[in-house]
């Protein structure tokens, strides 16, 4: 105090008031509530925007699928392709790779990772994501070759005819999918409906538990997945529809063309 009952102002070397602890604790805690506030709209944005690019990702396979089948007399690339023809022991390479002519590979050789485009950047598995995968789609039994014997779709290695896809809009192309292969960190090529070991597209849509699905994955928020369709439009859909809606028809389209 003054002798004249005044407080002393409370002063930075400078002369300019500084301010007290009290203060400086106001506003930290006024920034903290502020980035709590913005860190969930933050999040959001950024994951919107990761689905934004996977929506694109797949669009750009769509056309990759166009002209691949403009060039090859209206088939889908075979799901695997082998070296030696029908010899499932000599090297292959799966459809992401045939696509190379209209979506480069990353080194171009045939051993070369795919095309970017091919790996989701909302794709996470147990801290890979990125670079670090390479591959992060799969194709639906629609592209398998159709087994001459009972007309079924169940042969990888043989070519598909593509006029399928204009029979229903609904015809499922590609989905996104989880990594099976810990030596690659890929995806498996392609999903079928049902597996003999009971495993296949049909389980995971039964499980509504993402823990107990082994190869569909609804990796976006509130579990939706981007979807290539028959017609090349992608749509979000999420698990809750899929599980209700999604048939084998849609799966594999077994009309014979």
């Amino acid at each position: 105090m003054t002798s004249n009952g005044r407080s002393f102002v409370n002063k930075s070397k400078g002369g300019i008031p500084a301010f007290t602890l009290i203060e400086l604790l106001v506003v930290i805690a006024i920034i903290a509530i502020l980035a709590a506030m913005l860190l969930p709209a933050l999040a959001k944005a950024k994951a919107k925007a990761q689905q934004i690019s996977c929506v694109s990702n797949l669009k750009q396979v769509g056309v990759a699928l166009a002209l691949y089948t403009t060039d090859f007399n209206d088939y889908f690339p075979p799901i695997t392709s082998y070296e030696i023809p029908g010899n499932v022991l000599s090297p292959s390479r799966a459809w992401t790779k045939t696509l190379g002519p209209y979506l480069k590979q990353q080194g171009g050789s045939f051993t070369a990772q795919a095309n970017k485009v091919f790996i989701c950047a909302s794709a996470n598995y147990g801290g890979l994501k990125g670079d670090l995968l390479s591959n992060t789609y799969s194709a639906a039994g629609s592209l398998n070759g159709l087994n001459p014997s009972n007309g079924k779709a169940a042969i990888e290695e043989t070519p598909r005819k593509s006029q399928m896809r204009f029979v229903s809009t609904e015809t499922i192309l590609v989905v996104e999918a989880m990594k099976l292969d810990t030596s690659t960190n890929a995806c498996r090529s392609h999903i079928d409906w049902a597996l003999s070991s009971g495993l296949g597209c049909r389980n995971d849509l039964l499980a509504p538990d993402a823990a107990g699905r082994h190869f569909l994955d609804f990796r976006h928020g509130s579990e939706a997945m981007d979807v290539l369709y028959g017609d090349y439009s992608v749509r979000s859909v999420k698990y809750k529809a899929a599980s209700t809606t999604w048939t084998q028809y849609m799966w594999d389209n077994n009309d014979k063309f």
